[in-house]
């Protein structure tokens, strides 16, 4: 991977009490690769996708909890 973006958690640095971040994500691939200093959790509500993360590939559906390590290469689709 080697187009990636840092992805800014401007929710998170507006509001140290909520440092929640809500993303609704489509059928299409939206995202280059990104990366931030924080861990990411993502927790699947409905239907299913693909993670990259780092060289691996992995499904995901709903229901899953996904955690991104800091500093980790990743994008959904």
């Amino acid at each position: 991977m080697t187009n990636h973006v840092y992805e800014y958690h401007l929710d998170v640095r507006k509001d140290k009490l909520c440092p929640f971040k809500v993303k609704m994500v489509s059928n299409s691939s939206i995202y280059s690769c990104n990366w931030h200093e924080n861990i990411e959790i993502i927790y699947v509500t409905e239907g299913s996708g693909k993670m990259q993360y780092g060289n691996k590939e992995l499904e995901f559906t709903a229901g899953d909890i996904i955690v991104v390590n800091s500093g980790e290469l990743h994008r959904l689709y």
